[in-house]
């Protein structure tokens, strides 16, 4: 049973997802752009290296329904899953994107870089990467990563990670996860007095070994 397998017996929440089937939609009537980029691996270990060497402080966060945060272009029609209406309708028109749209991603990264560029003047979006946005002055460093819904922050003063935490939040419910202990499925492991970041992903390692095994045949004796 599930309460057996998760060791115990209270549910605390139900979580649900409703996923539209973009692949119905149709290109020039109900979407355009569906690119959206995501930080290049590389800009990532960048960032991590530049904090190790100039002792930055490093935050992550995550965006909650990301994708219901950014007005949708076109006009698009949804019909509710099977036993569930909307006032009486069975049958209704998006007001912001939906997960599974077509532009879902590509407005989405289109609202967090207008959002940044309104609030966040100062940081500046990397031609080579446009979801890797920084700010140098003087001794005062900021780099700040975006993965879709996943944003990584490197920063001389953590005042400054407090502070955009609490004016982001306030438009885009968000979730501080506070110093970077996991991103992106990788463990992360500070040591300040050595002056290393380590990381590891004992899970897929997990996973891996599991799997290799369910194919190891042993010898007949």
């Amino acid at each position: 049973s599930w309460d057996a397998a998760l060791g115990c017996s209270v549910i605390e929440k139900y979580r649900v997802r409703l996923v539209a089937l973009g692949f119905l939609q149709e290109f020039g009537v109900n979407y355009e752009g569906s690119y959206a980029p995501t930080a290049q691996l590389c800009t990532t270990r960048l960032v991590l290296n530049e904090a190790v060497q100039y002792g930055l402080h490093v935050f992550n966060m995550d965006v909650r329904s990301a994708f219901l945060n950014s007005k949708i272009q076109y006009d698009l029609w949804i019909r509710m899953p099977t036993g569930f209406t909307y006032q009486g309708l069975d049958v209704v028109k998006l007001k912001n994107t939906l997960e599974g749209t077509k532009q879902g991603a590509h407005d989405w990264y289109n609202t967090q870089h207008a959002f940044l560029a309104e609030r966040f003047p100062h940081l500046t979006r990397h031609p080579l990467d446009p979801c890797f946005y920084f700010s140098i002055q003087g001794t005062d460093r900021v780099y700040l990563v975006l993965h879709t819904d996943d944003y990584l922050m490197a920063c001389s003063d953590p005042k400054f990670y407090r502070d955009f935490f609490v004016t982001y939040n306030s438009v885009f419910p968000s979730n501080d996860m506070g110093v970077l202990r996991r991103f992106l499925g990788v463990d992360f492991s500070r040591d300040w007095e050595n002056q290393t970041l380590s990381m590891s992903q004992p899970g897929l390692i997990q996973q891996l070994v599991a799997v290799s095994y369910t194919h190891l045949t042993l010898p007949t004796i």
